[in-house]
Formats: C-alpha cells, structure tokens, sequence
C-alpha cells in the first residue's frame, strides 16, 4: 500500500522514510525467497540422515534467523526515525 501512495503523492514524503520502506520491502521478499528455499530443502532432505544434509539445514537455518533479524532492526529503526519525527 505504501507503493501505491508513493506513486501518486511521493512529493510529500521525506527521502529517508522512502529509503528505509524500500529498505524494508526489499529484505521482506529477500526473507520470502529465503523461507521458499529453505522450505524446498525441508521437503527434499527431510529423511536424509546424513551429516552433511543436517549442516546444510543449519545452514540455511541460520541464514533464515539473519535475515529475520536484520529484517526486525529495519523495523526498529523506522519506528524509531517516525517516532523521533513526531
């Protein structure tokens, strides 16, 4: 929704705040294609017991809960730049 806006009246939004939701929808379909992958890999692997299929799913587990986290601290930032900004 914050697209459509944009589109019709990016005038009257600041540089950062556009900065930062584009930021945030970015590492969000990022974060989608990273649960998409790992979820393929959860569906493919699940039965193997091999120790090098269980590293390659902390792995990506891993990678996932980063992205998670850097996605959450987007958020934070924002609310603290709009929060600041009142």
């Amino acid at each position: 929704s914050w697209k459509s806006f944009l589109n019709s009246k990016m005038e009257l939004v600041n540089f950062e705040t556009i900065s930062q939701l584009t930021d945030i929808d970015e590492s969000k379909q990022l974060m989608g294609k990273k649960l998409d992958g790992f979820m393929d890999f959860i569906i493919k692997e699940s039965v193997s017991t091999t120790t090098d299929s269980k590293k390659l799913m902390v792995i990506q587990l891993l990678n996932l809960i980063d992205s998670e986290q850097q996605l959450l601290h987007l958020y934070q930032t924002y609310l603290d730049t709009e929060n600041k900004s009142r």
